[in-house]
């Protein structure tokens, strides 16, 4: 057959009552940045010339039902897994083509060939070319996985006109994806990261990634990277040449990124104003038993105050209800985060995610009692902690959120954080405060303004559908 549009969707979610998460209202524009991603702009490059591409956000706006678009790819994340079904029996209904990709099919396959005709395992780089020869050829296959061990040396430029046309059309501040590495050279057992890209680690030439810096032409953007400068002397020399230009950006990183002056010193002249560091937990217990050891949670104190006087925010990443926790880590986790001064932090619910080794663990210990993978996020539980009822974690949750984000405790952290411009850091807790008064759960991936805190039940089983 001949293809001569595609429709490329990144799929939303299902809040507890059914509807889908979407972030369109105009108090939603106002208090909200499009932190937009990369997947999608990037396949669209890969797409022959020949064929038109359109790009749905599916948060911030309306899928377009009748479309002309012969192919229908989807992108997902486990969470969205109900939703990119609907979208699929939708448009299949309509004699459309639809393939999916992202993390839902690359780590948890299983069942989804029954509502997709094929499926993109890992990344898309080869595999997306390949998938639209083979249905041009009617041969599509219904499942290809990418070979990681491809250099990724030859990228081309994003399709980043397609989110400057988003940006126009939402009347919203596009924060533009960058990528630099793939992959972290870690292998924590709870992260989905290292299943993903299958163990590996690589990074572009710097002079493309400057290539896609000028290419988008906007002042903001952030690096899609999950571990941007664990290559110290890549990331310097990429340093070296953004001072160059004139941007402002953040991006994820390890915590040990303090002990390098000279590392942080570039960063900053590059733009660098915040880093997301998943630092997890202050307990090295925990840090250990999820093969974290390399962790070290004696010099986070340390850590934070070097980076962020420096000028560099950090935004901590915290998860809740670790094998080793208990009801007095949580509020002890919340003082020291105060004390050394975070910028911002994030916290998270322990989630035995499908692939990994803590999940392939949890499955085989009887410990999974939550098999539907919308419930992957929070304010789910989705396992049985030996030591915390799931109602003990899920206030752990809400109630360090409430405690970090209290006013009295946003002023001792800018009193204690050091940073040199502080502007970004009220910003920031002013629009977390924002939320958390309203009860609305601020996690980076929950767009919208109506996703609220809620207590779901602990099931004894709950099975996707």
């Amino acid at each position: 057959m001949q293809i001569n549009r595609v429709l490329f969707i990144q799929a939303s979610f299902h809040a507890d009552d059914g509807r889908v998460v979407k972030a369109d209202r105009k108090l939603d524009r106002m208090t909200a940045i499009n932190v937009a991603e990369l997947g999608i702009p990037l396949l669209a490059a890969y797409t022959p010339k020949h064929i038109q591409v359109e790009m749905v956000d599916d948060a911030l706006e309306e899928i377009p039902w009748e479309t002309p678009a012969e192919v229908i790819a989807i992108s997902a994340k486990l969470i969205q897994r109900s939703r990119a079904i609907e979208l699929a029996t939708y448009f299949r209904t309509k004699g459309k083509i639809v393939v999916l990709g992202g993390y839902l099919a690359t780590l948890s396959p299983e069942g989804l060939s029954d509502y997709f005709d094929a499926l993109c395992m890992g990344d898309g780089d080869l595999v997306w070319p390949q998938m639209l020869a083979d249905i041009e050829n009617n041969c599509l296959k219904e499942r290809y996985r990418a070979d990681h061990s491809v250099q990724i040396d030859s990228v081309p430029v994003p399709r980043y006109d397609l989110l400057a046309e988003k940006s126009l059309l939402l009347s919203m501040r596009t924060s533009y994806p960058v990528q630099a590495t793939r992959g972290c050279p870690h292998d924590c057992s709870y992260c989905c990261i290292t299943n993903f890209y299958q163990r590996t680690y690589r990074y572009r030439p710097v002079a493309q990634v400057i290539r896609d810096i000028k290419a988008h032409g906007s002042r903001y953007m952030h690096f899609v990277d999950d571990n941007l400068m664990a290559n110290r002397a890549y990331a310097k020399e990429l340093f070296r040449e953004m001072a160059k230009l004139d941007v402002l950006w953040g991006t994820q990183t390890a915590i040990d990124i303090a002990g390098d002056d000279e590392l942080l010193d570039l960063a900053y002249a590059a733009g660098c104003r915040i880093v997301m560091v998943g630092m997890e937990t202050i307990s090295q217990k925990n840090l250990s038993e999820v093969n974290k050891g390399w962790g070290d949670a004696a010099a986070y104190r340390n850590a934070i105050r070097k980076i962020q006087n420096k000028g560099i925010g950090v935004h901590a990443l915290i998860v809740l209800g670790m094998p080793h926790d208990s009801r007095e880590t949580f509020t002890a986790t919340v003082d020291f985060l105060v004390e050394a001064g975070a910028a911002a932090a994030e916290f998270f619910i322990f989630t035995p995610y499908p692939g990994t080794p803590v999940g392939d663990e949890y499955l085989r210990a009887g410990k999974i009692i939550d098999f539907d993978l919308t419930h992957y996020r929070e304010p789910y539980v989705v396992f049985r902690h030996e030591r915390l009822t799931s109602r003990e974690i899920q206030d752990a949750f809400w109630g360090c959120l409430e405690q970090f984000y209290s006013l009295r405790n946003i002023y001792r952290r800018l009193k204690n954080g050091g940073l040199r411009n502080r502007k970004l850091q009220i910003v920031l807790n002013l629009y977390y405060l924002w939320k958390i008064k309203r009860r609305i759960v601020p996690t980076h991936f929950q767009r919208g303004n109506f996703l609220k805190m809620s207590y779901p039940s602990t099931p004894e089983v709950v099975n996707n559908e």
